[in-house]
């Protein structure tokens, strides 16, 4: 074997993160195009999730239950990561989901994510939290949370 190959460090596999935002139509012109234009169109995938749709952003309107209020934010949450689930979960490395009021260096979320203690953390399953509005979660946890027996649990993997 040659010692040269084993000991080059393999560089990590690039990582596929889906951004998510969720807003109202109201913050569409200001602050979704802003991200988009700023920092969204750097995520592998990038979707916001809104009272309308709008294929130029690209958004959709996702109804959940209860008014669209603050107060009343988790509906949306939940109902946006069962949307993520059922149409993305498989595309994607990791999943970050925010609100409209938030700026993300990209560049900087991949370099630590590639990092070996966030590897090493997500290979034991855990999300990786950034405060109180950026929730970043690995692939296997969002199947894990919407997937109801042992059997398709082995989907997840």
């Amino acid at each position: 074997m040659n010692n040269e190959s084993t000991n080059r460090t393999m560089k990590p596999s690039p990582i596929r993160l889906f951004c998510g935002i969720y807003t109202t139509a109201e913050r569409h012109a200001s602050h979704i195009r802003t991200i988009r234009d700023t920092w969204g169109y750097k995520c592998t995938g990038f979707l916001v999730f809104s009272t309308i749709s709008d294929s130029t952003l690209p958004s959709i309107a996702l109804p959940h239950l209860g008014v669209e209020s603050y107060h009343n934010i988790w509906q949306k949450v939940r109902t946006i990561w069962k949307y993520i689930y059922t149409h993305y979960v498989q595309e994607y490395d990791y999943f970050l989901l925010s609100g409209d009021d938030t700026y993300v260096i990209i560049e900087n979320l991949l370099d630590y994510l590639n990092s070996s203690t966030i590897r090493s953390e997500v290979a034991m399953g855990k999300g990786v939290y950034l405060g109180r509005v950026l929730k970043l979660l690995p692939h296997i946890i969002i199947c894990l949370l919407y997937t109801s027996d042992a059997a398709d649990d082995m989907q997840c993997v």
